[in-house]
């Protein structure tokens, strides 16, 4: 929607200047384009990352981004590197490994990658429970609606 409204306004605003509307094989067009392809890129990245991990990821690794422009205008583009920004990076780069470690420790370990199972899986499991099969120790019975504990005995 951005890009129509700037389109509009732009040709509202420079209609006599029709030069301004050529296409030129320059580095302005090779940097939008290059440009597309690593946004297309990286939203495809985040999706995926969304689908496989959950938004947790997505939004701690955001702020990285920031880190990474300072180093990299730090060594090409030859910008000072002051301390704030040095320290700003640190914290950022703490904080992201925090919640990762954070993330770890809240969730169980699973050998599939969803960390539940699959449908199928639990069809099947919810199957046996209603049939009355158990594979361990119950610590629940099931009786028509309700779920009460079982008494333990030593």
């Amino acid at each position: 929607m951005g890009a129509v409204e700037g389109t509009i306004l732009a040709l509202i605003v420079e209609r006599n200047n029709t030069s301004l509307w050529h296409i030129h094989l320059d580095s302005k067009l090779i940097a939008a384009v290059y440009g597309g392809f690593v946004s297309a890129f990286a939203i495809y990245t985040m999706g995926s990352v969304t689908k496989k991990k959950g938004p947790v990821f997505v939004s701690a690794f955001n702020p990285l981004g920031l880190v990474i422009v300072a180093i990299l205008g730090f060594f090409f583009l030859a910008e000072e590197m002051y301390l704030a920004r040095g320290i700003g990076s640190i914290v950022i780069v703490v904080g992201l490994y925090l919640v990762l470690w954070g993330k770890s420790k809240d969730q169980p370990h699973s050998d599939t990658d969803s960390g539940g199972g699959t449908v199928a899986e639990s069809d099947q499991q919810m199957s046996a429970i209603e049939n009355g099969e158990t594979r361990g120790p119950s610590l629940f019975t099931i009786t028509s609606n309700r779920v009460r504990p079982i008494e333990e005995s030593d």
